[in-house]
């Protein structure tokens, strides 16, 4: 099994005839087809890295905390990401 987050590599590995055939498949929890990264504005600032948030349940907190966001819209690690990039920051470190 391979495991990537990188888009690129995961849209050409589902490319080949291989990964079409059902020699390679997606791993349990990547059902979902590969979604193309947003193109950035170079005029669109960076978002802020809060590198302190190491957790999931650590960004939950803080975005609970410090943007009064409901947790109960907070459902997994990829709304943290994606709630944190609306507001314009991101946490490198979660695992």
């Amino acid at each position: 099994m391979y495991l990537s987050k990188d888009l690129k590599e995961i849209k050409a590995i589902e490319s080949t005839d291989m990964f079409k055939n059902g020699v390679f498949s997606r791993a349990a929890g990547q059902d979902n087809p590969v979604k193309e990264k947003k193109v950035v504005d170079p005029a669109t600032p960076s978002p802020k890295e809060i590198k302190s948030i190491k957790t999931f349940q650590d960004g939950v907190d803080y975005l609970v905390k410090r943007f009064k966001v409901n947790a109960e819209d907070i459902a997994s690690p990829d709304d943290v990401i994606k709630i944190a990039n609306e507001k314009g920051i991101c946490f490198p470190n979660m695992a």
